[in-house]
């Protein structure tokens, strides 16, 4: 089983940056848009997300150059040769740092982690970049794609108990947040995207909502021959299609077989998807266990949330086998489910 196949998904999709900067394109206001020169996006390796929260969280960072006047480079990394760390590069411009972070939950404290994630970020280039003065802007661009409207504003100060008049001075901050409940398919499809990261927000948006998502999966078979066509499109298709039958009711070995496969005009496409489905029948077992521990789980400690069942559904068949024991004497749902 794909473990935390939402983290997955995000991250194979939109961690190339041309995706990332269509997606960019459709999250960020015009205004701000007009600053940037999204063709020098680039990714910068390593994560910021706190361990205890990867499988609900990616956090994806990338650098672009803005479209305004030279100024000091800011990347992660050593400085160019001969010129010393904090150095400014007159010829070059500052970098800012754009964090995409994708939401599959309600979380109120999301400000909260952004700003640990931002502080995170600051902290590593201070200690790449010693002699500097100044830190990069950091643009935080939320993508949510949960089963109900996202409820709070997109910012820092509503977590702080003032009133209006005692804001003044205090930490705050805004979010460019993207709510795909609030989106309709129509509008995604009118963006920049190419069909990989259009498939991939179509799926991330149904895949655990919709009641017709069969029908829906088969309206979409053109995007997923355009994106079988692509340079490497073949293996974004299956991580999607891997991640409908992992994470959407009803997406399964017979339906990849029967309605999917013969749809797809790629050879590979079609052959890789007839296998996939065939490999379903083998986890068929593995995923009744899943959904046997879920019901155990709520006859025990009460309703579930979407990220438990989440992780159930993500978890190895080992760890499966472990919670299912320790079911019998746990005292609590976090004591029942604690890592092996």
């Amino acid at each position: 089983m794909l473990s935390h196949p939402h983290d997955h998904l995000v991250r194979a999709v939109f961690g190339d940056p041309a995706r990332a900067a269509a997606l960019l394109r459709s999250m960020l206001p015009q205004r701000l848009l007009l600053q940037l020169d999204l063709a020098t996006l680039q990714a910068v390796p390593g994560s910021f997300v706190d361990p205890e929260l990867r499988g609900r969280a990616a956090d994806l960072l990338f650098t672009v150059e803005p479209r305004t006047t030279a100024r000091t480079r800011a990347s992660f990394g050593p400085p160019p040769a001969g010129q010393p760390s904090g150095e400014a590069d007159e010829s070059t411009p500052r970098l800012i740092h754009l964090l995409i972070e994708h939401q599959s939950s309600i979380d109120r404290w999301l400000p909260l982690r952004l700003l640990d994630y931002q502080r995170a970020i600051w902290e590593r280039w201070r200690r790449e970049h010693a002699d500097t003065r100044e830190l990069p802007l950091i643009v935080p661009a939320v993508l949510y794609h949960g089963g109900n409207a996202w409820p709070a504003p997109a910012d820092f100060a509503h977590l702080v108990d003032a009133h209006p008049e005692e804001q003044a001075g205090s930490l705050d901050f805004l979010f460019h947040l993207t709510d795909l409940t609030q989106v309709r398919d129509g509008e995604l499809r009118s963006t920049v995207l190419d069909a990989a990261a259009l498939l991939a927000l179509l799926a991330l948006k149904h895949a655990r909502t919709a009641p017709d998502l069969r029908e829906r999966v088969i309206d979409w078979v053109e995007l997923m021959n355009a994106t079988a066509r692509a340079p490497g499109g073949r293996a974004a298709l299956m991580l999607v299609l891997r991640y409908l039958s992992i994470t959407g009711e009803r997406i399964g070995r017979a339906f990849l077989r029967d309605e999917i496969a013969p749809r797809l005009i790629d050879p590979g496409a079609k052959e890789t998807t007839m296998t996939m489905g065939e490999e379903l029948i083998a986890e068929g077992h593995d995923l009744g266990q899943r959904d046997l521990l879920l019901k155990q789980l709520r006859r025990r400690f009460g309703e579930l949330s979407e990220a438990v069942v989440a992780r159930v559904r993500a978890a190895p068949s080992e760890q499966i086998e472990v919670w299912a024991l320790r079911i019998l004497d746990a005292r609590s749902l976090s004591e029942a489910l604690a890592e092996a």
